[in-house]
């Protein structure tokens, strides 16, 4: 959906079209995480690892330069 967001022009339609979309896949993707994948991470994972591995995704987004993240 990102792809076909870029080949859009700020106009109504088209674009608000493909917007909606791709909020709406947004949503359930995020709905899915909150309902099975965060809960069953919690379940098999200490909070001690859960922490080491906090830290270890905030130290590699660190080192990642800022317009790497970015979508052309």
């Amino acid at each position: 959906e990102i792809y076909t967001l870029s080949l859009h022009d700020a106009l109504p339609i088209s674009f608000e079209q493909v917007l909606g979309r791709f909020t709406g896949a947004c949503l359930l993707h995020f709905g899915f995480e909150e309902q099975h994948v965060w809960p069953r991470l919690r379940a098999a994972l200490p909070p001690r690892a859960a922490a080491d591995l906090g830290r270890k995704v905030l130290r590699a987004r660190q080192a990642v330069p800022g317009n790497a993240l970015r979508i052309a």
